[in-house]
């Protein structure tokens, strides 16, 4: 495991359903982050989650790790700079215009999204301790870029 951290804590009395001025128990809820850059551990994990105790996973987030998701927004914007040329030259040359120069360039958006399993309002199920490791399989994170080009031609 690259990084386990406690990301929310929280402890509050559990009342008598008769009389609520009475503190029967005490409820805990301990919230994990566990971050991992080998996928094939994934499994794993929660399954060790499960034998110490974990009753959910609330989620669990497929992403890049800083240096690669900047490396492929890189990438997503040169695409889209070239995809942007492409188009500019094909429709030029619908119209019979050359000479297409850039005049101006604004990136949009570039998002890097990443993949989900379950949501906030949506537990994944967990394994009895002991269990063997669920199988969890990652999807491809995306990466998109939205540019705008404007380009002058004669």
């Amino acid at each position: 495991m690259d990084e386990v951290r406690t990301s929310y804590f929280s402890i509050s009395p559990v009342r008598n359903t008769t009389d609520y001025t009475k503190i029967v128990a005490y409820k805990a809820y301990n919230e994990v982050t566990v971050e991992i850059s080998d996928l094939e551990e994934v499994g794993e994990v929660i399954s060790k989650a499960a034998d110490a105790g974990a009753n959910n996973v609330q989620r669990i987030e497929f992403g890049l790790t800083e240096a690669e998701e900047k490396k492929q927004k890189n990438e997503a914007i040169k695409k889209a700079c070239a995809d942007a040329e492409s188009k500019a030259y094909e429709i030029a040359s619908s119209f019979d215009l050359a000479n297409l120069r850039v005049a101006s360039v604004r990136e949009s958006s570039v998002y890097a999204y990443s993949y989900r399993v379950g949501g906030f309002n949506e537990d994944v199920p967990m394994a009895k301790a002991g269990a063997m490791a669920p199988p969890i399989s990652p999807k491809t994170v995306e990466v998109s870029a939205t540019i705008e080009v404007v380009y002058e031609c004669s």
